[in-house]
């Protein structure tokens, strides 16, 4: 059971060969991960993973429909395209598996002509829908009326935040109806097993602790007085969870409901708990393994290139990475070697040296390579800009600019050109080309200039 995440950070997968349960590193979006646009691209791109049996499932939001995408011992296999982009604004969505089940809430922005909507998911929510059955199918379209904006799924039950309406809704298997939860939109509900966990609001939209209930009577099993930032909730009743401001884990149950703390060594941005086992996360990507029977550390996973969220599952845990734009898919089994994840970062291209000539319609091409030992690849946008001179050392004339997006494997080339506008060219004896690049990841600038030979 994984918290739902609306991730506000999308796509085709390889048709990859029959895979086992083993360490993968898994290709996502055909290798060919939706562009990142420097400073306008924040809208959410994937969510999960989710580890399920021998499967680890994920959503990606590919051009005009999300898909949910399975990769396992039956191969890589789509689950479900039946949702829908409705338009360009801005589209939000909430993936949820668990216990065998699968949710899928989803809606968008209107953005009624406002010029910054598709960059803040600013506008009026419309469109919802909601998808919800098993793991192989088949799906029903959740019926409400409520605007469920999050998704959260048991084996017998699943809940949701509402944003039309407000409050939250219950929704048990079967034809009863759904149950309203008293309570704001900023807690939202997890239901596992028997159980239901909701966190309790303080001030400042921020969480005090964490009720436990059973699902079917709402009655209060117990509850956990405590600053939370995150939380879990297990089929069995017990939950972990975050501790607000320190560097400590804690876990509560039905049969022990005191809190109980473990030092994870930094401030702990989520947690994800499986059996016995909490997985806590950190800013920086490193996931710590705490084994509740005997409060032991297994080998923390370190990647820095980590996104979105992570699972646990028996031996295994799963997380998704973007060194720098390719988008991979990772499982590991940790009772072997973590695998070869490749860079953390994206690398500067070469620009090339010595002069640049001007070609057919006045125009200038710049050649740009990812160097041959850049692990993660090179993506970013090069802007060129020519400048010409009447004579060597006189006043500089911007006489030509451009900017183009790359995206480019280890070896990998790409052309960038610029035209220089005609009038009075002539005229001009020298100049140069100003090539500034920027790395979409990590904004690592990089200015050179290469002389630009006019006659």
């Amino acid at each position: 059971m994984r918290r739902p995440l609306l991730l506000a950070a999308a796509a085709a997968l390889v048709a990859a060969a029959p895979a086992s349960a083993e360490n993968r590193v898994i290709p996502a979006f055909d290798g060919e991960s939706p562009p990142l646009v420097l400073g306008q691209d924040i809208a959410p791109v994937l969510d999960g993973p989710f580890l399920s049996g021998e499967d680890v499932i994920w959503l990606e939001r590919r051009q005009g429909l999300l898909a949910i995408v399975a990769d396992g011992p039956r191969g890589q296999r789509d689950l479900d395209t039946s949702t829908n982009e409705p338009g360009p604004e801005p589209l939000q969505f909430d993936l949820d598996v668990a216990e065998g089940r699968l949710a899928l809430s989803s809606f968008h922005y209107t953005c009624r002509g406002d010029v910054n909507c598709s960059r803040y998911n600013a506008g009026t929510p419309d469109n919802f829908t909601t998808l919800l059955g098993p793991v192989d199918g088949p799906f029903r379209q959740l019926d409400t009326s409520c605007g469920i904006a999050t998704a959260d799924v048991a084996a017998m039950a699943f809940a949701g935040v509402c944003l039309i309406s407000g409050g939250r809704e219950l929704h048990e298997e079967g034809d009863a109806p759904p149950r309203r939860l008293d309570g704001s939109t900023f807690m939202p509900p997890q239901v596992a097993g028997d159980f239901i966990a909701e966190p309790i609001p303080g001030a400042n939209a921020q969480w005090v602790g964490v009720r436990v209930r059973r699902r079917l009577a709402l009655d209060e099993v117990y509850r956990v007085d405590v600053a939370i930032t995150d939380f879990d909730l297990l089929p069995d009743g017990s939950v972990a969870y975050a501790l607000r401001g320190t560097p400590e884990v804690g876990w509560s149950s039905p049969e022990f409901p005191t809190i109980h703390r473990r030092n994870a060594g930094y401030e702990v941005r989520d947690v994800v708990a499986d059996g016995n086992d909490i997985g806590a996360r950190s800013d920086g990507g490193r996931i710590d393994i705490i084994h509740r029977a005997d409060d032991s550390l297994s080998l923390p996973v370190i990647d820095p290139a980590a996104i979105g969220s992570f699972d646990l599952h028996g031996s295994r845990v799963a997380w998704a990475r973007r060194p720098c734009s390719r988008i991979s898919i990772v499982v590991w089994d940790r009772s072997q070697p973590q695998p070869e994840l490749g860079g953390t970062d994206c690398t500067l291209p070469d620009h090339g040296s010595g002069p640049l000539r001007v070609g057919a319609g006045r125009r200038v091409a710049v050649t740009i390579t990812c160097p041959q030992d850049a692990a993660a690849g090179c993506a970013g946008v090069t802007s060129l800009s020519a400048y010409l001179r009447r004579r060597r050392g006189g006043r500089r004339f911007l006489r030509g600019s451009s900017a183009e997006s790359f995206d480019l494997l280890a070896g990998e080339s790409d052309t960038i050109r610029v035209r220089l506008r005609r009038r009075g060219l002539r005229r001009f004896r020298t100049g140069y080309v100003q090539i500034e690049t920027t790395l979409r990841r990590n904004r690592q600038d990089q200015r050179t200039r290469r002389a630009l030979r006019l006659r």
